[in-house]
């Protein structure tokens, strides 16, 4: 029964395909003929005089008179005169028969051009009736994305506006545009970092300073000089001598160092007590070790880690902390204790610096007249250690940027390869959304958006993707990470064509339906995405028009129908200058908790004062405390505290 069906359908449609054919056959037929005559006509009535129009009368009127009675009398009119002739004379006068030969030559040649004038426009006809009717077979494009070669989105880029000197794969962004940040995403070992390259390649030639998060050293191996650069790694002998001093002013100063040293877990799992008690002890001991000449990281670390809790409390006498180490509350300075114990362990790895050459991350940013580079490195071994302290120089450094007068003109490229292996950073959300005020570029780099949405929460990574306006996208394995990315890609506003066939019995039933129906389509879907090969990726580079332009309605017009392209991100050969990390020989003993635990008790003998009372300039006036109390509770605490000795023991606190 079906193949009676699919028989039926398909002689049905066959027949009725050869009838609509067949009707427009004859229509493109009839109006060959007419357009042959009408050319035709209207040519001889222009180019034959009427004397000789006259004369061809005649001389037909004789050959059809000498057939049937020779001797029969033709009139001919000529030169205002008329001639008697018999048909038989006419047709053999040889002036008569040189002048008809010469009209019917020219008759002839009209009719002859006239004939392929017709048939070219027949043919023209049915070829603009097939492409009528193919405009039906496809969608059309009434506003959105859609995906174009390279050589459409550089011709719409300068078509509206200026193009910048800043290219990605030949496809230059627009002029300004880099201060509205560049996303670059895709899975491993597709390109990113080759991306980033020959966007550095770019950066150094414009001579513009840059901050590199490098986590593996692979930039650093092609672009650090030793000479010029900055490198901040406490494990790496390159390492700029900094401590946390350098970058403070006044007390916001420390408490963004200490947010960014002890950033809220992610999930709000953990009760943020005592993460900002935390916060409020260690910028506060920091603030007041300022006015100390002999003050260091370890003197600090002393302090706060394995100092007799009366010894700190004498430190934080009079300030806001006070409460937070009160002795009438021992467990829940212990917790502080243990949180800060845990979060600042990755500074043992800073090397105390007597000399006053110490390098300033916020005095290099204010300083227009340097172009070199801060790299800020990791090792993948280490990174676990070092992400704290990693977080709080970019933090500064963001900060530091936002921290200056508005200059457009000002270029500060932030290079974020791998953004989600670092903490939530404090300042990140409010830099994408001002820093380019301030001539400030980002450039995040990201394996998965998923990653940034366990950071920074769903709202933070979407806000952080929303204000990139040059976007790359590379090819993701996943379906929900493809589906992301093609829909941050964007949307096509079709018109689609939908043709229906009826059929029956009779032929009077036979027709087709053409109907059109607006619907949206990506403009790269996902299965593309996640198809493309290594090294090529989607490129997304956002129209923009200046506020003088935006009353040019053509302008608007292009903007409104806006192509993104397909590109190859192709390797380059670099010359190696320089290893990407270099082992600080003298601080691998501290990796382990043993190397720790001895380390702080050489502190305790060295650095830790006996008896430790603050001079009169260095008290703070009390303010009132903003952390409420809280009851103790041993849920909060683990049994392992003795409440019969207030001293912190280290150890105590790593083996928890």
């Amino acid at each position: 029964m079906s193949n009676l069906k699919s028989f039926t359908r398909g002689g049905q449609t066959l027949l009725h395909n050869v009838r609509m054919a067949e009707q427009i056959f004859y229509w493109i037929l009839w109006l060959g003929i007419f357009s042959f005559l009408s050319i035709s006509i209207v040519w001889i009535l222009i180019q034959i005089t009427a004397e000789d129009r006259n004369f061809i009368f005649t001389w037909c009127l004789a050959k059809f008179f000498n057939i049937f009675n020779p001797n029969a009398i033709v009139n001919l009119k000529s030169h205002g005169e008329i001639y008697r002739f018999t048909a038989h004379y006419l047709l053999n006068y040889p002036n008569a028969i040189r002048n008809a030969h010469r009209i019917f030559s020219e008759v002839d040649g009209i009719l002859f051009i006239s004939f392929i004038i017709s048939i070219t426009l027949s043919c023209a006809m049915a070829i603009s009736l097939c492409i009528k009717g193919k405009r039906f077979e496809k969608s059309k494009l009434i506003s959105g994305r859609y995906l174009a070669s390279k050589r459409v989105v550089i011709k719409a880029i300068k078509s509206i506006g200026k193009a910048s000197d800043i290219k990605i794969s030949d496809v230059p962004i627009f002029k300004g545009s880099e201060r509205n940040h560049i996303l670059i995403n895709g899975t491993t070992g597709m390109g990113k970092s080759e991306a980033i390259r020959q966007l550095l390649d770019q950066i150094k030639a414009r001579g513009d300073k840059a901050v590199i998060y490098d986590k593996n050293g692979s930039f650093t191996e092609h672009y650090y000089n030793k000479e010029e650069d900055i490198l901040l790694n406490p494990l790496d002998e390159r390492c700029t001598p900094w401590n946390i001093w350098t970058e403070c002013q006044d007390a916001a100063d420390f408490d963004q160092i200490a947010a960014s040293l002890m950033p809220m877990p992610a999930g709000g799992n953990v009760d943020p007590h005592w993460i900002d008690g935390a916060r409020t002890v260690f910028s506060v001991s920091a603030l007041r070790m300022r006015k100390d000449k002999n003050k260091s990281l370890k003197k600090l670390l002393a302090y706060l880690l394995t100092a007799e809790t009366t010894q700190l409390r004498a430190l934080l006498k009079n300030t806001e902390a006070e409460t937070l180490v009160s002795e009438k509350i021992i467990k829940s300075t212990l917790s502080i204790k243990t949180v800060l114990a845990t979060k600042l362990k990755m500074l043992k790895h800073i090397k105390d610096n007597k000399t006053e050459d110490l390098f300033s991350i916020r005095d290099w940013i204010s300083d227009d007249t340097k172009n070199n580079w801060l790299f800020i490195t990791s090792k993948s071994s280490k990174h676990e250690t070092l992400k704290p302290l990693i977080s709080t120089w970019i933090d500064i450094a963001v900060n530091a940027v936002m921290s200056l007068e508005e200059n457009p003109d000002r270029r500060v490229w932030f290079i974020l390869d791998e953004l989600t292996s670092l903490h939530r950073l404090p300042y990140l959300m409010d830099a994408f959304a001002e820093i380019r005020k301030f001539g400030g570029c980002l450039v995040p780099g990201l394996q998965n958006y998923f990653q940034l949405q366990d950071i920074y929460g769903q709202n933070g990574a979407k806000s952080i993707v929303d204000l990139c306006n040059t976007r790359l996208f590379f090819r993701a394995p996943s379906a929900d990470s493809s589906k992301w990315m093609s829909r941050e890609i964007g949307q096509a506003d079709m018109l689609e064509m939908r043709e229906g066939v009826s059929y029956g019995a009779n032929t009077i039933r036979d027709g087709v339906n053409i109907s059109t129906q607006e619907v949206k389509r990506p403009a790269v879907s996902e299965t593309e995405i996640m198809n493309l090969p290594n090294f090529n990726a989607i490129l997304v580079v956002s129209p923009s028009i200046d506020a003088k332009k935006s009353s040019n309605e053509k302008l608007k017009d292009k903007t409104i129908k806006w192509p993104v392209c397909k590109i190859n991100i192709a390797c380059k050969k670099r010359e190696t200058k320089a290893k990407g990390y270099e082992i600080a020989q003298s601080l691998s003993s501290k990796d382990s908790l043993d190397g720790l635990i001895q380390y702080f008790e050489s502190v305790e003998t060295s650095a830790q004062p006996e008896n430790f009372t603050p001079s009169p300039d260095e008290l703070i006036e009390p303010v009132q405390n903003e952390f409420e109390v809280k009851e103790e509770s041993d849920e909060q605490v683990p049994e392992s505290h003795d409440n019969q000795d207030d001293a912190m023991n280290i150890k105590e606190v790593f083996e928890l």
